[in-house]
């Protein structure tokens, strides 16, 4: 009897510490989860489990919630995501990483407070994706398209463009027209030697190279009287104009600098903007009963082509290849 009495007390004295390690292992379990948890519901995004390049640089995200500090190589993926279409190539993607990582550097290196290593994220004026938009965005290829960012931005890590040692404005847009834009040309300043005009000639095979809208004539007429009050002209007399009487200004791609009404000058920029077209690169024609607006290409022409890129890409070109074609006497710096 003894023995049996003994047996059961062991048994007794087995059974508390293993409910003890059960407990333990659901708390280990939960505490383990629980960043992958929050994730999902608060929408950051950690990409890197192991890290073999840290920047200092972070990025303060404004939200509704307050102020999210990302570290710069967890930002990257966000604003990939918003930025550029995944399903791209590798090449193609990669240069935009970098793209987006000199944008961040740039505003780093010209930052008011030294002592601070933030990045405002208003001041890049760059689109950005929570983890939960971005499955929104890709929907069932989330699991095709994400990773295929994350390897655009580990395999990148650190990169940026320099010209003369310093990180310069690397601007992107979607299709030229063409050929790329002169930055002196298009921002009137000698600040931007690597912004060439280069050659992106297959952007025109693309099936949105061109766009055309039409408008009856009142339509038009009343637009540019909006566009007149919108610009502060407000003595001049649309009355009295007629669509002939617009001329359009062009720069060495063939896009529109200025919008002469006569002796009054509308950027070709702002023109675009206010009529919601596809590109500055647009012709105006009258016709019987209508007036057509057709562009050519999207986005503002300057920097790097994403089309363009992204047929370098399939012939084999790089990141750098792509980079250095598109920035001119540009270097690919880690730093």
């Amino acid at each position: 009897m003894r023995d049996k009495i003994y047996n059961i007390t062991k048994q007794k004295k087995r059974a508390v510490p293993k409910k003890k390690w059960e407990l333990f292992g659901a708390v280990l379990l939960f505490m383990l989860i629980l960043p992958y948890v929050y994730a999902t519901f608060m929408g950051s995004v950690r990409i890197y489990e192991k890290k073999t390049y840290v920047s200092p640089i972070v990025v303060a995200r404004h939200t509704d919630m307050g102020i999210e500090r990302l570290p710069l190589e967890e930002y990257l993926i966000g604003a990939l995501a918003a930025s550029i279409d995944p399903a791209y190539e590798m090449e193609a993607l990669k240069a935009q990483a970098v793209i987006l990582r000199t944008m961040v550097h740039k505003q780093y290196q010209n930052r008011q407070n030294k002592n601070s290593d933030d990045v405002d994220a208003e001041l890049l004026q760059q689109e950005y994706l929570t983890l939960r938009q971005i499955k929104e965005k890709f929907g069932t290829h989330f699991e095709t398209y994400y990773p295929r960012l994350q390897s655009a931005i580990m395999e990148t890590e650190g990169c940026i463009v320099q010209y003369e040692n310093i990180a310069v404005d690397t601007p992107y847009f979607l299709l030229s027209a063409g050929r790329t834009r002169n930055g002196m040309e298009a921002f009137s300043s000698a600040d931007y030697p690597h912004l060439q005009s280069v050659d992106s000639s297959e952007d025109m095979c693309s099936p949105d190279y061109l766009c055309v809208y039409s408008y009856n004539k009142n339509q038009f007429m009343d637009k540019i009287e909006e566009l007149v009050s919108a610009y502060g002209m407000e003595d001049y007399d649309t009355g009295a104009m007629n669509v002939d009487q617009i001329k359009l200004v062009r720069d060495s791609s063939d896009y529109v600098r200025e919008v002469q009404l006569g002796t009054w000058q509308i950027q070709g920029e702002y023109f675009r903007r206010f009529f919601n077209l596809n590109s500055a690169c647009f012709a105006i024609e009258e016709k019987t009963d209508t007036v057509e607006i057709t562009t050519k290409g999207i986005g503002h022409g300057v920097g790097m082509s994403q089309y363009g890129a992204n047929i370098m890409a399939k012939a084999g070109n790089n990141y750098t290849t792509i980079l250095q074609h598109y920035f001119t006497n540009i270097q690919i710096q880690r730093n």
